[in-house]
């Protein structure tokens, strides 16, 4: 069912295209080389030069609003009632040998490794796989890669790349219900009141240090089959890392400084020889004005290709005794040479992107050097005539399916509706059916938590919007998250606490005692996220990695959701 809702919600998603219909063979993986911010996400790669045109953005319509709704909803879920076998796996079922079929896997795997009552508390897995999912679905440039692909590890082509529904309710919905902040603090606090303070020292630090490891894990997973799956993406990236943080060889090194970076994606690639054999042999088939565009390549050939001088860097942010045996390099061409190539690189980018002639004076350094300047313009007016043509094409296309879209849109989210709808009705009989034959509280509080975990992350997901709006020097804040995070555990205090104090009470299979469980588990911890606290201290960290704000959010939240905890905490059970 995940897998046909992927399918069915990938379609109607915005993402960024050539307008074009040719199309490249399906094994190529044809994008920029991270120079430009946009990349290129469908299946279409024109072979014909024109300005790359991003779609606006349109305002979401309410069949878009109601789909995120549900898939958040139902990917809550999931993460909520994962969350709650994983942690009965790893160690809450053996305290409480409930339920039992639990108790005997992890008595029979030897995996109960967590308690309440020590630093290795018992969210601790669950923080760590969820952090580790969220690294693995990270885009490109929040790891650190040029290209601006949403999903890393798959390829740029790939349908799941344009399932903007499907990657909000993956991050926000699943991985921030499988993670809970809440919890993990009430877990310190319970520890703190039982005189167990280095513990719960311990317990913050832990938690938060394998968090951000699992998160880093992720990353660099997502990064190792980033570069197995788009080996074309993988090589214009190394051509992108520049001299001054790590020693590269004299042709990288001349690979970097001759590129055109102005050019649109295939004229610099095919004049930078980047094109694979089977995209050359394609496009020659394809594109009756190539000769022209190769007329002009051999010409400028020698000044294009013509090799620098390489002097150890000068740069001081690299430490001398880090590269003492092989310093870093950088070119240092003569002033003619380098006139040469701005003069070359000035006309290729006035004539095949700005659409205008060079002025007197650089056509006559072009014909001095024996550049064939007309070859250059026949191809450029051949791609302004391919481009009307393929707009026209394009403008009947969308006319043909203008009566039917619709209908279609309609047809898709109310499929998706009734398959999200189906799941959860699947997923709560089968808590409720355990509910009735079994004696335990767990499937009743399970049930529960799992119905009123969407509240939490769509309180969550609405919270978020108000990240960055701090005026002032504190805009770098993610203030959103901060008070989801600081609300849920002063909540989970709040009724864990009140679980403690009327124990006698209140019976624990009573329906009160239930239900204040699985608004402390379901609620609070979905309104809460440690998968997202994590990614905004990464972020945080690269964007100002000098100044410390990410350690300042770090502390700062981890310090108000404990001192406020206790406040609430400590008097309800005194």
């Amino acid at each position: 069912v995940p897998c046909f809702l992927f399918k069915v919600m990938s379609d109607d998603s915005p993402y960024y295209r050539y307008s074009s219909s040719a199309s490249l063979p399906a094994d190529q993986n044809n994008t920029n080389s991270g120079e430009s911010s946009l990349i290129v996400l469908s299946d279409d790669l024109p072979p014909v030069v024109q300005k790359r045109k991003e779609e606006e953005a349109k305002p979401q319509s309410s069949s878009g609003i109601w789909m995120t709704i549900v898939a958040l909803s139902i990917f809550s879920m999931l993460g909520n009632a994962f969350r709650v076998f994983l942690e009965n796996l790893f160690g809450q079922s053996c305290e409480t040998q409930t339920p039992t079929w639990l108790y005997r896997l992890s008595f029979k795997w030897n995996v109960c490794f967590t308690s309440s009552q020590t630093a290795l508390f018992i969210d601790l897995p669950v923080n760590m796989i969820g952090s580790f999912v969220m690294g693995l679905f990270q885009p490109c440039q929040d790891i650190g890669l040029q290209s601006s692909v949403p999903i890393a590890f798959l390829k740029t082509k790939h349908w799941f790349q344009t399932s903007q529904v499907v990657h909000i309710a993956i991050r926000t919905g699943f991985c921030g219900s499988l993670t809970t902040f809440s919890s993990w603090n009430t877990s310190m606090l319970a520890l703190m009141t039982n005189e167990q303070i280095v513990a719960a020292l311990f317990g913050y630090i832990i938690g938060a240090y394998l968090s951000v490891s699992s998160l880093k894990l992720g990353q660099q997973t997502s990064i190792g089959l980033h570069r197995f799956v788009n080996p074309y993406l993988a090589k214009a990236e190394d051509l992108q890392y520049s001299s001054q943080h790590s020693p590269i060889n004299q042709k990288v090194l001349h690979e970097l400084y001759r590129k055109n970076r102005l050019l649109p994606d295939f004229e610099r690639r095919y004049l930078d020889g980047l094109l694979s054999k089977q995209e050359l042999q394609w496009v020659k088939q394809r594109v009756t004005a190539l000769d022209a565009l190769d007329q002009w390549k051999q010409t400028t050939h020698d000044h294009r290709t013509q090799p620098y001088r390489l002097v150890p860097s000068r740069s001081s942010n690299v430490s001398s005794s880090s590269f003492s045996n092989n310093p870093p390099l950088r070119p240092s061409p003569s002033k003619l040479m380098e006139q040469k190539l701005l003069t070359l690189q000035q006309i290729e980018h006035q004539i095949i992107v700005e659409r205008e002639d060079p002025s007197e004076n650089v056509l006559r350094v072009a014909r001095e050097h024996g550049w064939d300047v007309d070859a250059l313009k026949q191809w450029a007016e051949h791609a302004i005539e391919a481009s009307n043509d393929e707009a026209v094409a394009e403008d009947q296309r969308k006319q043909k399916e203008a009566t039917s879209s619709s209908r279609s849109a309609t047809k898709k989210t109310m499929i998706v509706l009734w398959a999200h709808a189906l799941l959860v009705v699947c997923l709560l009989t089968y808590f409720g059916y355990s509910s009735v034959f079994d004696d335990s509280t767990f499937y009743p509080s399970l049930l529960l938590s799992t119905i009123l975990a969407p509240l939490g992350t769509l309180l969550r997901w609405w919270l978020s919007r108000f990240n960055g709006n701090l005026k002032g020097g504190w805009s770098w804040f993610p203030i959103g998250t901060f008070a989801a995070n600081i609300s849920a555990s002063l909540v989970s205090a709040l009724f864990n606490g009140m679980l403690i104090r009327y124990n006698n009470y209140i019976p624990t299979t009573s329906f009160t005692s239930i239900s204040l469980r699985a608004i402390a588990i379901g609620f609070t911890g979905c309104l809460s996220t440690v998968s997202t606290f994590v990614t905004e201290y990464d972020k945080l960290n690269k964007t100002f990695p000098q100044h410390g704000k990410a350690a300042y959010y770090v502390i700062a939240s981890l310090l108000t959701a404990c001192f406020l905890g206790l406040a609430v905490y400590v008097p309800l059970i005194s």
